[in-house]
């Protein structure tokens, strides 16, 4: 196998800025977290060094400062700010990103704030991650700035937190186990994965999720077109990903009786991102045969089906003009059946939930001469994780953070602008995950 890197020009070493991780956006609900998360690691002393946080107000960074400190209990809490940052202010961006190593955003939605923060990363040499779920946005900074970074010499990482890390990450660790307890010939020809939330004191999300999502559904025609873009971009780069078999897209909805819940397939970032990760490790020198992937999410009850199709078909109807997008943008309590509010969840929410990603794979031994033959073997691995928005995406970004500063000197990372898998794949980031009490484990294989 021939792993071709893109390391063009080499960007400031280690240690010589001020800071290995700005967050930028802490005052927000979802950059605050991310920020805690950082404190608690200081505290645990697993991380050592001072970050930063960033925003526009002085007084408000410095309020979310003193409140990390008191939530962490910690003497060695050592946090910085940088303030009078606004995405529409070019040279306060680019004054921000160029004080760090790794810049974490998550300042949404990205399709109206995320590039001039990627334009700052790229003008000052500093590698990039989000949480990003909105793959129209990811796609278009691939085809626009994804040249730039390679010669700039940095990692642009997009959709680091619960969309698309556990999907993106669990299609390659899942080939591995299957190729671990079959040999180094098996190949999967097909992955069909389940999501299942399970929130005894209800599960809501933030409004800045709502307004991702809406102008994410409103963009779709956009969407097309970056796509054939980037399709385009894929040809031109020889990105030849190797499948075997259809592609066997299941029912939009219906009772999953492995599971013994209804399921729907699920309308977000996942599937584009982990195709788009494997185009990108094709062009990167990976040339294993990559699955056909789908993902879908469960409920309990076909009473539950029934609203999230109908709240669904509403939402993406009413996404498509200006006056009803107006409206759901205005009152997302109402449009989302009381899912999203603007406080967010309660930390005793955020404490009881738990997510369960399902991947059932099936494929052949040895890679069969007639692509139409039945597959052979079959492996059902799973990935266990908190509360999907707030927590395992806190967790997951700013891991992925530290394992792009890890491998920073082994040359692990591609440079450009890149989905998860195709970052992470040679690096230990799953295994980072799986300290921080994410879950990966095969759970029968035949």
């Amino acid at each position: 196998r021939i792993i071709t890197l893109n390391l063009l020009r080499m960007p400031p070493k280690s240690g010589t800025r001020p800071y290995e991780i700005v967050v930028f956006g802490a005052t927000g609900f979802t950059g605050e977290r991310i920020a805690l998360y950082l404190a608690q690691l200081q505290a645990s002393g697993k991380y050592t060094k001072t970050f930063a946080i960033a925003g526009r107000s002085d007084s408000k960074l410095h309020d979310v400062v003193s409140k990390l400190k008191q939530q962490t209990n910690a003497s060695t809490t050592k946090i910085s700010v940088i303030g009078g940052v606004s995405t529409d202010d070019p040279a306060s961006l680019r004054r921000m990103t160029e004080q760090a190593e790794v810049i974490v955003t998550a300042v949404g939605p990205f399709r109206q704030f995320g590039e001039p923060v990627v334009e700052a990363a790229i003008a000052t040499q500093t590698h990039y991650v989000d949480v990003t779920g909105e793959p129209g946005f990811i796609e278009k900074m691939i085809v626009k700035h994804d040249e730039a970074a390679k010669k700039a010499g940095i990692s642009i990482v997009h959709a680091c937190g619960f969309d698309s890390i556990p999907s993106d990450t669990g299609v390659q660790w899942t080939m591995k186990q299957f190729r671990q307890l079959y040999g180094d010939a098996a190949t999967l020809s097909h992955i069909e994965s389940f999501f299942t939330v399970r929130a005894p004191h209800g599960m809501v999300g933030n409004t800045g999720t709502w307004y991702s999502l809406v102008g994410g559904m409103s963009s779709s025609d956009t969407n097309a077109s970056i796509r054939n873009q980037l399709k385009q971009k894929y040809t031109d780069s020889n990105a030849n990903v190797a499948r075997i078999g259809q592609s066997s897209r299941p029912e939009s909805y219906g009772w999953v009786a492995r599971l013994r819940r209804w399921a729907l397939l699920f309308p977000g970032a996942d599937a584009a991102i982990v195709r788009n990760s494997q185009q990108q490790l094709a062009i990167n020198g990976h040339r294993e045969v990559q699955p056909h992937f789908s993902i879908s999410f469960t409920v309990p009850s076909a009473w539950y089906l029934f609203l999230f199709i109908f709240f669904g078909s509403v939402i993406k109807y009413m996404s498509k003009f200006r006056w009803t997008r107006a409206l759901l943008m205005k009152y997302p309590s109402i449009f989302s059946y009381g899912m999203f509010q603007p406080t967010g969840p309660s930390q005793k929410q955020i404490d009881a939930t738990t997510v369960t990603l399902d991947l059932f794979g099936k494929g052949y031994k040895t890679k069969p001469a007639n692509a139409t033959a039945r597959p052979d073997h079959t492996i059902h691995t799973q990935i266990t994780m908190g509360e999907p928005g707030y927590r395992y995406t806190t967790i997951a970004v700013v891991q992925a953070a530290l394992t792009i500063l890890a491998s920073k000197s082994k040359h692990a990372i591609p440079t450009g602008v890149m989905t998860p898998a195709a970052a992470f794949v040679d690096t230990d980031l799953v295994e980072r995950l799986q300290g921080e009490g994410v879950g990966y484990k095969v759970i029968e294989s035949k």
